[in-house]
């Protein structure tokens, strides 16, 4: 019989790291029973949705801060030595992103470690229930080690606003061929072919009809009569229903560092969350569109206006929900290289 490693233990709640639209692009390489290494597999990135590699550097943050979580939870401390550098600027296949050591410390991580296997994302409708002042407080608490600020807006108007721009945003990137093109490859349009290809983002994950997220991105020449364009918007807004709770995340984005430590600050607020009961869906159209962020942040006065320096990385909407249907994962065999 096979000896299962602690990098196996590990890789079992890594494998469930989320990662823009699914893609799933970080590995493990076990190298002995106490190193291993982080690498990017290029032909998992998003180099037209996310050219800097902003948030693919977060999902790597958010991959390493489970790894640590899960680490700690077994007696070990995780030490991380980063090796970061700019994206698809070679043709490496893999790029290594950060070399990794076990080290047995009995010290308690202060995150339950099976909340990794429980967060999902929540595209339902929503509940009209509020987070309570006291997960809030929880959450601010925790970006502020960070050095980041949370804040938050509960009235409809806001919410309402919100909800549009997000629309706007997302119907706008998608009118642009490479963008669609780009991101076509990983939508899934049936639950045979998530299952079947275990990655992308699924159209019954994010409640929309198959037939209509395909025609949407296959004939998207239908889409410029108004009729076939107010249809999708309509079918959209019913699942943005009952948000009770929108929020921004605000802080240093400049660096590749930066873009690290958000995304491990990203995952200990989900499992916060989770910890809690509740869900949220973040709006990346509103964030990577430029005009659609300088409107949300004129909208809402806020001050972000340093060059990244204390840029709003994070909006989202958060809340109680039905148990959403969970995206599929690659194999661990094909997580760990």
């Amino acid at each position: 019989m096979e000896k299962i490693s602690i990098w196996d233990e590990l890789a079992v709640y890594a494998q469930r790291a989320p990662s823009p639209h699914n893609t799933q692009p970080t590995r493990l390489k076990v190298i002995d029973d106490s190193r291993a290494e982080v690498y990017f597999q290029r032909e998992r990135g998003l180099p037209v949705g996310d050219p800097k590699g902003r948030f693919t550097f977060a999902t790597f943050g958010i991959f390493i801060e489970i790894l640590s979580i899960a680490a700690a939870s077994k007696g070990y401390r995780l030490d991380v030595e980063y090796h970061l550098k700019p994206l698809y600027q070679t043709d490496e296949l893999l790029q290594k992103i950060a070399s990794l050591e076990l080290v047995k410390d009995t010290s308690v991580s202060d995150i339950d470690a099976e909340l990794i296997l429980k967060r999902h994302t929540s595209r339902l409708p929503y509940s009209n229930q509020s987070v309570s002042d006291e997960v809030l407080s929880e959450l601010r608490d925790e970006a502020a080690k960070f050095g980041n600020t949370i804040s938050v807006r509960n009235d409809k108007q806001a919410i309402k606003w919100v909800i549009e721009l997000n629309k706007d945003s997302l119907f706008y990137d998608l009118s642009h061929k490479t963008y669609r093109e780009e991101l076509r490859g990983w939508l899934r349009y049936s639950h045979k072919e998530a299952v079947n290809k275990k990655d992308g983002l699924a159209a019954e994950a994010m409640y929309l009809p198959g037939w209509l997220v395909k025609s949407f991105m296959y004939k998207h020449w239908l889409y410029t009569a108004p009729g076939f364009t107010k249809l999708a918007q309509y079918i959209y807004i019913k699942t943005m229903k009952g948000v009770s709770t929108i929020a921004w995340i605000q802080g240093p984005y400049l660096t590749m560092d930066d873009w690290v430590r958000s995304g491990r600050l990203m995952i200990r607020l989900w499992l916060i969350m989770t910890k809690h009961g509740v869900y949220w869906q973040p709006y990346g159209s509103v964030i990577t569109n430029d005009e659609a962020r300088t409107k949300m942040i004129r909208n809402f006065a806020i001050n972000d206006e340093d060059g990244g320096k204390n840029m709003v990385w994070l909006l989202l909407r958060m809340g109680f929900s039905g148990e959403p249907i969970v995206s599929e994962r690659l194999p661990i065999k094909e997580i760990m290289i």
